[in-house]
């Protein structure tokens, strides 16, 4: 019977934890990995980009990434491809939140065997496979709504790293090439964006910056979208266009 080979990418600083996946690597029966090493999240970006692979695994303690942010900024950027976090043996709740945040699965650093990571392989694989497909129908759905609204729109999602807009909201300002929301985002937008958030809507200024690069040119709307449990997960912000043909100035222009 042909071994299944996953191409995979491991992101750690450590020698010593390298070392031990590689050898647990070398362990593993049903399976075969094609290993790719990254020391950096930085790193790992270019590895990303330059490869076919089909799953991440990744310490959450990198030379220019600690914590969560290292899962979020991965999954963000990457959200087609599974990822299983490292954490410390006595950090069961770091994995929980990892998993909560997008992450596949979770091991023990330097305590787990091979048939551990055989299973958390195949199915983190099979389970992203299945997620993605759904997101990206689910997305293409969305997006057609957006369209379809008469006017500027654009929903912005609770956690801030990622936004959808339509073409009128795009006409001066295409915000689906921020990379980091909360870096890019301005703010006095952001304080509205958060209180919209937390369930308040609020009504956005014509003047107001959007970004760096852009400023509202006619009032909006930041409107919170709940969830069957009552619970914002983002908010829409809708733009008054019934002044002005253009929803955003440009101020690079």
């Amino acid at each position: 019977m042909t071994e299944q080979i996953y191409k995979i990418l491991y992101i750690e600083d450590n020698p010593v934890d390298i070392r031990f996946f590689q050898e647990i690597a070398r362990e593993l029966k049903s399976i075969q990995l094609d290993l790719k090493v990254a020391n950096s999240l930085a790193e790992a970006r270019d590895t990303i980009k330059a490869s076919k692979l089909d799953l991440i695994v990744s310490d959450l303690g990198l030379p220019d990434s600690m914590g969560l942010y290292t899962v979020k900024q991965i999954i963000s950027e990457f959200p087609e491809l599974p990822v299983i976090v490292m954490t410390s043996i006595n950090d069961e709740q770091l994995g929980i939140q990892a998993i909560r945040m997008g992450a596949q699965d979770y091991l023990p650093k330097g305590n787990f065997d091979s048939g551990l990571l055989s299973r958390a392989i195949k199915y983190s694989v099979e389970r992203n496979s299945h997620v993605y497909r759904m997101n990206c129908l689910e997305k293409d759905k969305f997006i057609t709504l957006l369209e379809n609204i008469p006017l500027g729109a654009a929903f912005f999602y609770k956690d801030l790293n990622r936004v959808e807009s339509n073409s009128e909201f795009n006409r001066s300002a295409d915000l689906s090439d921020i990379t980091d929301i909360e870096q890019d985002l301005n703010p006095e937008f952001t304080n509205l964006l958060s209180s919209a958030l937390s369930g308040q809507e609020e009504q956005v200024e014509a003047g107001t910056m959007i970004t760096q690069k852009a400023q509202f040119q006619s009032p909006a709307r930041l409107i919170p979208v709940k969830d069957s449990k009552g619970k914002a997960c983002g908010a829409i912000c809708i733009i008054d266009m019934k002044k002005s043909g253009k929803p955003l100035i440009d101020l690079n222009a």
